[in-house]
């Protein structure tokens, strides 16, 4: 495994520590975030590091996370979501794009905005 980046903003209260987060608990980071504005800490800008970075971290695969967690950490990676359609707009219980599994990967049917 690669050197995990080094934390050097507490920005990465959500990775472990290998991969170059804190390793802090939910209840280490509760505290944190609830201190950070009283403290005059800046937030977090959420693209990466709170939309998709625990994701990889949780569910990817080793590649994806030697590939992908350090470059979030380093805002090197931005990650967004999207998840609008034409009948649904943001209401996501209307959603009906799907991605079907084939053999070796995924089919998305569906209209994306």
């Amino acid at each position: 495994m690669a050197a995990p980046v080094a934390c050097e903003r507490l920005d990465c209260t959500r990775l472990g520590a290998s991969y170059g987060g804190t390793g802090w608990s939910m209840t280490q980071r509760f505290i944190f975030e609830s201190e950070r504005p009283a403290a005059g800490a800046p937030n977090v800008v959420p693209f990466g590091l709170k939309m998709v970075d625990t994701v990889i971290y949780t569910f990817g695969n080793e590649e994806q996370k030697q590939r992908f967690l350090s470059r979030i950490l380093r805002s090197k990676d931005w990650w967004c979501k999207g998840y609008s359609e034409a009948s649904a707009g943001t209401d996501l219980t209307a959603l009906s794009t799907r991605a079907d599994l084939t053999v070796d990967e995924y089919i998305v049917n569906g209209t994306k905005l």
